[in-house]
């Protein structure tokens, strides 16, 4: 099962793909670096020899090629489900996530892309406000469509945009079915920075335990606020009163 971002430009979708990526150990494919990878021409290039449906027919192929992969995150771009064709590909092996955003930061953020030196051809010709609004109004009935998630990037950072996704995609209830090994790749990272931020704290309780004799929990309670502190005190003996719930401590010799 593959994850594919959708949505207007500018909305994130390379970003937040690339990190959900890296998030759950795949593979990520963003559409237009690869249309650029292959025939050495920017999109722009592009656009102004050949036009718009050259671009069209190239991005088709890609997706069809794309769309045949598993387990991976994959970017189009904005405009390919307007060609039917890529919706049905994408859409046998894949969920579709929409990043959205409101036209104003839309607005502000393909400026900023500009400014830096990374335009992006125009998609009517006419002023970018203009167009946002127009070619959103188009677009979105099928966004919406296709949409098995969405996700408002405003004001989200790339992180936050992930971890809401990552949050959304756990979830039963959502009904969407997400391939078990990328699901289990969500939960193995978390439980992995969970240990790495607590390991430190269960080595020395580990180790405290291991000097003392004590047998109740308040004695061994009364222990840890000695050595480690009163701050630290009440969230380890709560987790060691819930450990020795499960059975009595056994002691060697």
């Amino acid at each position: 099962m593959n994850i594919i971002f959708t949505g207007y430009r500018c909305t994130g979708k390379t970003s937040a793909g690339r990190r959900l990526a890296q998030l759950l150990g795949c593979a990520f494919y963003d559409a237009d670096d690869v249309i650029i990878a292959l025939t050495g021409r920017s999109i722009e290039q592009i656009v102004a020899e050949k036009g718009w449906p050259a671009f069209r027919e190239v991005e088709r192929a890609v997706i069809l090629e794309l769309s045949a992969k598993d387990n991976c995150v994959i970017a189009p771009g904005g405009g390919a489900v307007l060609d039917e064709r890529n919706v049905q590909a994408l859409k046998k092996n894949g969920l579709f996530i929409w990043l959205v955003a409101d036209t104003a930061t839309i607005v502000a953020r393909l400026r900023k892309d500009q400014a830096g030196g990374a335009p992006r051809p125009s998609l009517s010709g006419k002023p970018v406000e203009i167009e946002v609004q127009e070619i959103l109004a188009q677009r979105e009935p099928i966004y919406r469509r296709i949409a098995d998630l969405s996700v408002d990037t405003t004001t989200r950072t790339v992180e936050e945009v992930v971890e809401t996704i990552a949050r959304e995609l756990k979830k039963e209830e959502t009904g969407l079915t997400l391939h078990p090994s990328l699901v289990g790749r969500l939960v193995e990272r978390e439980v992995q920075a969970m240990l790495a931020q607590r390991e430190p704290i269960y080595r020395r309780i580990a180790d405290l335990i291991a000097e003392t004799s004590a047998e109740s929990v308040e004695e061994i309670a009364a222990m840890i606020v000695r050595r480690l502190g009163p701050d630290q005190a009440d969230r380890v003996a709560a987790a060691i009163r819930g450990g020795l719930r499960k059975g009595p401590r056994q002691r060697e010799g």
